[in-house]
């Protein structure tokens, strides 16, 4: 896709910022553009009407509306291009982030269990043996 670099005063960027609300940036110019040559051909149409009788007036508001839907359908095609984009990546992402979710609980569970057998065996070392545990009466420590 072709691009346009250009240099705006303070003023005008302001008011596109202000303007643009949740939109790219990008689009919102793009549209902006596009209702702009779609007004300048409804210019173009209505002067020829004007010096055309009724006939030729009716044919150019028809040329004029068959211009419009074709704009107006172009741009209706590059927003679901654009959705089923966005529709895909959120897709991916989720399915990303269902995968990382599910090694991560893998990997817990993996920790979990090896902090429970070194628990048991750290026990079973702290635990007297059964001969000790015969040998002295509950007040010898030593």
């Amino acid at each position: 896709m072709p691009q346009i670099t250009l240099r705006i005063e303070q003023e005008l960027y302001d008011s596109i910022e202000e303007k643009k609300g949740d939109k790219d940036r990008s689009t919102f110019l793009r549209d902006v553009i596009i209702a702009y040559f779609a007004s300048q051909k409804n210019e173009v149409v209505s002067q020829e009407k004007t010096v055309d009788s009724q006939e030729s007036a009716n044919a150019s508001q028809e040329i004029t509306n068959v211009t419009q839907l074709h704009y107006e359908n172009e741009y209706l095609k590059k927003k679901l291009e654009d959705l089923t984009a966005l529709h895909e990546n959120a897709f991916t992402l989720h399915s990303q982030e269902k995968q990382d979710l599910s090694n991560k609980l893998d990997r817990a569970m993996q920790l979990v269990s090896q902090e429970q057998s070194i628990n048991m065996s750290m026990q079973k070392q702290l635990m007297p043996t059964p001969q000790e545990i015969t040998k002295k009466s509950w007040w010898q420590f030593w």
